[in-house]
């Protein structure tokens, strides 16, 4: 499964510019090499809309589901080191933003299908 990172509350950005973003998240997120990503085929990016423009870009959320795996030490270094990498990346970029990141962990044992299980 791949990781999928969602950023919530992006200001008003061009196509080109949210590509740059995309390039950064996913440029950021392989040099994690505990992760074990190698491009941008490997990592899942969304920008959400907002349905209101009111406060777009103040405030910024990052939301990174990885897979659950045994939370040893290493593992919980990686997830934090993967929040802070992403998180300082989009306040360099938006260095007026209030920039949160959170890593969630997806149980695949709860449910999970893919093609590429097939």
């Amino acid at each position: 499964m791949r990781p999928v990172v969602k950023v919530w509350c992006l200001p008003k950005l061009t196509e080109e510019q949210l590509l740059q973003v995309h390039a950064e998240i996913v440029a950021t997120a392989v040099k994690i090499k505990e992760l074990g990503l190698k491009n941008e085929d490997h990592i899942v990016v969304l920008f959400p809309s907002d349905s209101m423009s009111y406060g777009l870009g103040e405030v910024i959320n990052i939301d990174v589901t990885l897979v659950k795996c045994p939370q040893t030490a290493s593992a919980m270094a990686r997830q934090q080191g993967l929040a802070n990498a992403l998180g300082e990346m989009i306040h360099k970029m938006f260095p007026k933003a209030c920039v949160e990141c959170r890593i969630h962990l997806f149980d695949d044992d709860n449910g999970y299908w893919s093609t590429d299980d097939l």
